[in-house]
């Protein structure tokens, strides 16, 4: 998908996915540019949400990109946001990545910008994972 994703318009970037097996677990990707920018130190955190809400088995798949505040350099980053989700059922699954704020309070608002002038990926794999009881 070839788009950008601003904090000025935080729509997700997201895919639709059908999981067959309510055993399986589901392995997201995502890879593509990302960017903050703020006249002071900022941070911003990406994560996935599966149908509306965060990954919880076993944690939240997001990533988090700091920066010292350099206002007038504008650095996109390839980056990737990698991580498996167990205990999904199956069925029809809206796969999202999102933006927002990082946990730590001490970073103002800044811009987070996501994909610029190339392709950005979500990849949806299911995997069966054997639990040795089979």
């Amino acid at each position: 998908m070839k788009s950008s994703l601003s904090l000025s318009h935080p729509q997700p970037q997201e895919c639709a996915f059908n999981k067959v097996s309510p055993t399986s677990a589901l392995r997201l990707t995502w890879s593509g540019a990302l960017r903050v920018l703020s006249a002071s130190a900022c941070c911003k955190r990406w994560f996935f949400t599966l149908n509306g809400s965060e990954c919880s088995d076993p944690v939240p798949i997001d990533g988090v990109m700091l920066t010292n505040g350099a206002g007038s350099i504008s650095i996109h980053r390839v980056s990737t946001i990698d991580g498996l989700c167990f205990n999904l059922p199956a069925g029809p699954v809206t796969v999202a990545l999102n933006v927002g704020e990082c946990a730590a309070p001490a970073y103002p608002n800044s811009d987070a910008y996501t994909g610029l002038n190339s392709y950005s990926r979500i990849i949806v794999e299911e995997l069966n994972i054997s639990t040795g009881n089979d």
